[in-house]
Order: structure tokens, then sequence, then C-alpha cells
């Protein structure tokens, strides 16, 4: 959580014996983006949680952890549109089979279709897509390496990103030696530490996408605006990212 939301919240709990119930109300009432974002904050790791019990209770299905995530994430933003809180259910309740209903469909869905494509491939479809857009047009050999430095670039901060996801924290270390290993978590480190001091809107998207691995399209829900703004936001986001590491000499593509 950012330190923003951090300052939200807590200003919520000074002003109000129940924030949660504050919250809704401003997203139910008065349509806030930002409640909207701190809502499904809220109840992430419950959609977690869900998905991580499904994947046990259902060890013969073939679907990866992170589609059936993607679903448990597609479950709770439906959860969080439909909720009525003046019906005193509390939400837990409203959306615990709600959210388990949503993958087993997906599950289902996902078996019938062979030709459905994968969570992974429509990330990196969307990454490349986005690291891409309004490339200036290259006229000599150097331009052009110096686009696909830059795409390659993105996409491996991407996956150091990806590091910061929960489901990261369950798989076993395969660094070739303990100085690698060292010498990646300092890595790491380095651009957690960066992120921290990029602007709000940078810092959630990034959240969204890498560590609480919504989608272009999921991440445009949230926020209200379209998936093509989604995509540019980021793509500046890296970019600033990768400036922010760079001028301190902890961020470099070698060849």
């Amino acid at each position: 959580m950012t330190a923003r939301e951090q300052a939200y919240l807590a200003a919520q709990i000074a002003d109000h014996s129940d924030p949660e119930r504050q919250l809704w109300i401003e997203y139910k009432d008065a349509g806030s983006v930002d409640a909207f974002h701190y809502l499904f904050r809220l109840y992430h790791p419950l959609a977690l949680k869900i998905a991580r019990r499904f994947q046990k209770n259902h060890p013969n299905y073939s679907v990866e952890f992170a589609e059936i995530l993607q679903m448990a994430n597609e479950g709770l933003l439906g959860c969080i549109a439909r909720y009525q809180p003046e019906t005193g259910v509390p939400f837990r309740f409203f959306s615990n089979r709600r959210i388990y209903g949503a993958i087993l469909n997906g599950v289902e869905k996902h078996s019938e279709l062979h030709e459905y494509l994968g969570y992974r491939a429509r990330v990196k479809r969307d990454r490349l897509h986005s690291l891409k857009q309004k490339q200036a047009e290259a006229t000599t050999l150097e331009e052009q390496l110096q686009i696909l430095a830059d795409i390659a670039s993105g996409l491996a901060l991407g996956f150091m990103l990806e590091q910061f996801s929960p489901d990261k924290h369950d798989r076993p270390d395969n660094s070739p030696s303990a100085y690698h290993s060292l010498a990646w978590k300092q890595a790491l480190n380095a651009v957690y530490t960066e992120i921290a001091g990029l602007p709000e809107k940078e810092q959630r998207i990034l959240h969204l996408h890498y560590v609480d691995e919504l989608t272009f399209r999921q991440i445009a829900t949230v926020f209200g605006v379209s998936v093509g703004r989604i995509s540019q936001l980021h793509k500046s986001s890296l970019s600033l990212l990768r400036k922010r590491l760079q001028r301190k000499g902890q961020f470099r593509l070698e060849g």
C-alpha cells in the first residue's frame, strides 16, 4: 500500500468509526475512483486467498495459478460493482462464494475453449504493444538498435517488478550462486526504493499490474479510463522508473 493510501485510510479512521463503510459511501454515492481503488486493494487479499483455496481443492484442473487469480480478480471487481451496503450483509460474506463461482465458471470456460489465450500471453502482448507505441520512426541502424534497447529494458524492468507479486514468495530461489542471489536481491531492492519515489498514479499503475496482477483492461475498469490510456501510462511509468534508476547508476542493459 502506498504512502498516500495509508494516509487516506488513516484519515478515514480518524474521521469515521467505520472507514470501510465510508469508502462504500464515497464509491456508491459519489462514484469515487479513489474509493473503488482502495476497496479493491482492501479486498484483494481475499481474492488471492480464495484463488489459492480453489487451486488446492481442484488439483486436477490444468490451469496455472496466474489464470485462477485473474478469474478471482474479475469476480472481485464484479462484486464491488454489484454490492449494496444498505442490505447490511458483510461484503466478505456477499463476495466469497461469488468469487469462488467466478473462478469455477472461468475454469470451465477455459477448458471448453481450446483457442483461449492464456493470461501470460495476453500480458506479454499488452506490454509489448505498450512499449512499442509512439516510437519515432528509425532511419538509421543506430536508431533501430536504440528502439530495441528501450523495449528490451522495459521488458526487463517488468520482469523485475513481477518478483514483488505475492505468489513469487512461494517459489524456490534458482539463482546459480549465493553471489548472484545477493546481487539480484540488491537490484530488486533498488527498484523497490525507486518505485516509492514515483508519483502516485505511476505507483498505482505498476502495483496493480505487476503486484496485484491485473490486466490493462481490469486496471482501466478501476480507473474509469480506456485500455489505451492505461497502456500509455504503463509505458510512461516504466520510462520514469528506468530514468530514476539510471541516474543513480542502478540500471543498464548490456549486450
